[in-house]
């Protein structure tokens, strides 16, 4: 997050003549949240008795700061700092953004494919014998194991193939005593 818009109200953010300024948070939200934006109607002016009230701030005014700490708690497996190493890495915005979807385990597996009435086999359409949820698709499957067998230090393997999905995650993309590695292991998993 740029700090020269970390504090920036909605008022800053406007120009009465042209509404919102796109240019200056777009390229930071997804375009589902960029279209909800866009849907609502923003009137500044005293003639309007309704008082939007931000409830993410101690004095009800609305910041990217005061989002940026909702999002930060939002869940307790990435408020301690996995969600600030995602967005830190020096990688193409996609990749970061795949890991992003990855430690929120929304990759749309055939696991989650069958959850949503999308597919009835839920197992892994490369090996046939697991089911394909993201810890399978991006470490476990016997195509992806081909991979990191080649990528990861014998020594680190056992540790490497048995964390849970986070833990996983974040001991990877820590620096390491091998700096290339977090950029390494991020285009590795979103090439997979």
């Amino acid at each position: 997050m740029p700090p020269s818009i970390i504090d920036c109200t909605v008022t800053y953010c406007r120009d009465e003549n042209n509404g919102l300024k796109w240019e200056l948070f777009s390229y930071l939200l997804p375009e589902d949240i960029l279209k909800s934006i866009a849907a609502c109607e923003i009137t500044i002016g005293d003639e309007w008795k309704d008082e939007l009230i931000w409830d993410g701030s101690t004095h009800g005014g609305f910041s990217v700061k005061s989002v940026l700490i909702i999002i930060q708690n939002e869940g307790s497996e990435i408020s301690d700092g996995l969600w600030r190493q995602i967005w830190r890495l020096k990688a193409p915005q996609r990749m970061r953004f795949f890991i992003w979807l990855t430690t929120h385990d929304r990759l749309m597996t055939n696991a989650h494919r069958v959850k949503r009435g999308l597919a009835t086999d839920p197992k892994c359409k490369s090996c046939i014998y697991e089911e394909e949820d993201t810890l399978h698709i991006l470490r476990d499957c016997i195509y992806a194991r081909e991979v990191w067998n080649k990528l990861v230090p014998v020594a680190e393997q056992d540790t490497f193939f048995t964390l849970p999905l986070n833990t996983w995650l974040r001991s990877n993309l820590e620096k390491s005593a091998r700096p290339i590695w977090p950029i390494l292991f991020t285009t590795a998993v979103w090439w997979l």
